[in-house]
């Protein structure tokens, strides 16, 4: 016998609310409330789930783009939660809501509530009180929040002060050197007795001990001219 291979699909959670992006016409067979929205958007409101599944499976099936669609709500609670406290008390207010996803935070305080149906989402957020209050669910806004919680607890504990050591002078012993260990003379100096390199005394205007005589009158003595009077008495 050949073994049977299982496939596994990650099948859409069903919705009373349908919303359809096709831009042309379509037909279901289930009736439904139809609401538009500004960018075009049409959302189709069945009265249960299983004609809501029916109109789905028939817009696919004429390849028209559509999608279940949920509003989701942030809780916020005094007391401690849990999900099945939390679901009980969203039922309290609207009797005929249908709960496609609920969560409790581990806080116990807060969590997620998704709903199916845009009045029930309106009407269990108008139903706030002081001790459970319910917001829009802003996953860009709750994830950062977590993150921030994470971090700040990973802060606390890696951030643990360690204290100091106090340091005693003399905990690092230095090297007492004792004078004289490198005693002056190691490196010898070079006694040059005097006359190795003697000195040349050079008298004012001498060179090479002869002495230059300049005549007076200057840079050669007097300069004769080519205009110059020789027979003067």
């Amino acid at each position: 016998m050949e073994p049977v291979q299982e496939t596994v699909t990650n099948a859409p959670t069903p919705s009373r609310t349908i919303r359809v992006t096709h831009e042309g016409d379509y037909n279901v067979s289930v009736n439904h409330g139809v609401t538009q929205a500004e960018n075009g958007r049409r959302f189709l409101v069945f009265a249960s789930i299983d004609d809501a599944m029916k109109a789905y499976q028939e817009l696919k099936d004429s390849s028209v783009k559509a999608s279940y669609l949920t509003y989701s709500l942030f809780v916020k609670s005094q007391a401690e939660l849990t999900e099945e406290t939390l679901n009980s008390q969203v039922s309290a207010l609207v009797p005929e809501a249908h709960v496609t996803y609920s969560r409790v935070d581990d806080n116990l305080h807060t969590g997620k509530v998704v709903v199916d149906l845009l009045t029930d989402y309106q009407t269990i957020k108008a139903a706030s009180t002081d001790s459970l209050r319910f917001f829009h669910f802003d996953p860009k806004r709750v994830r950062p929040a977590r993150a921030q919680g994470e971090q700040q607890g990973q802060q606390n504990q890696w951030n643990q002060v360690r204290p100091k050591r106090d340091r005693v002078q003399g905990d690092r012993p230095q090297r007492d050197r004792p004078q004289g260990d490198r005693p002056q003379g190691d490196r010898p100096q070079r006694d040059r007795p005097q006359g190795d390199r003697p000195q040349r005394d050079r008298v004012q205007g001498q060179r090479d001990g002869t002495q230059r005589q300049r005549p007076q009158g200057g840079r050669g003595g007097p300069r004769q001219g080519r205009g110059a009077n020789t027979n003067a008495v």
